[in-house]
């Protein structure tokens, strides 16, 4: 399913500490770099309606040719992408709860202005629902 079929907003969750809220008017083209890293390292995505969704796939439209694929790598040229995604089936809250838990040890001090990592971890590991998790980063200014 692509990401503007479900339902926005949505929070992106990647391992690296990305962590960010879009809408579906929100269709900024990424850079190569980006398409790269995140194609090898996937995150997650959380509907409003607190279903956790996983990347499955991430490509660029409409498809580069094959001249224009090397020279768009070495220009880090900035592409429209096509973000398909699949539900997560097993244990969402626990997926959710792990992603975002390595998000927030691994931004560094980008998500820990305002409280300690430790404590942010916490009261993700103490919510109950998608809902509840979502709400821990709006109280934590996170997102």
């Amino acid at each position: 399913m692509k990401i503007t079929e479900i339902p926005q907003p949505v929070t992106i969750i990647a391992r690296d500490g990305w962590i960010t809220c879009r809408d579906s008017s929100d269709d900024r083209p990424w850079r190569m770099t980006a398409i790269s890293k995140y194609r090898r390292l996937g995150f997650i995505v959380v509907d409003h309606e607190g279903q956790v969704w996983r990347m499955d796939s991430i490509s660029i439209e409409p498809p580069l040719s094959a001249w224009q694929a090397p020279l768009s790598r070495l220009l880090n040229a900035r592409h429209s992408v096509r973000l398909d995604l699949l539900p997560v089936q097993s244990d969402a809250l626990a997926t959710l709860k792990t992603s975002l838990s390595e998000a927030i040890t691994n931004g560094g001090d980008l998500h820990t202005q305002t409280q300690s990592a430790e404590s942010i971890i916490k009261r993700i590991d103490e919510a109950s629902s998608a809902a509840d998790v979502l709400g821990v980063l709006r109280r934590c200014r996170i997102t």
